[in-house]
């Protein structure tokens, strides 16, 4: 959990600093099935009560960083405003 946490975290930081952010696809492919497990349907980690927004879904034209923005109930597509 805390593995996924740091790589959105830097995503949340490199958006709210209009920087480029592509974490190592290594990192990627291991934070997705535990991103995807741990917001799942029933998950108390999401939603009302949650630490997380509700989940929303993946794209798949979409870099896999901002795939776990999204499982994490972040707008993938979020941008800071001048």
């Amino acid at each position: 959990m805390h593995f996924v946490d740091m790589l959105v975290h830097r995503w949340d930081l490199a958006r709210a600093l209009e920087r480029p952010y592509a974490a190592p696809s290594v990192l990627t492919r291991a934070a997705l099935p535990i991103a995807r497990t741990m917001t799942g349907p029933g998950s108390g980690l999401n939603g009302p009560g949650g630490v997380y927004k509700p989940p929303l879904p993946e794209d798949p034209a979409l870099d896999p960083v901002a795939n776990l923005a999204a499982l994490l109930g972040r707008d993938p597509r979020w941008r800071a405003t001048p």
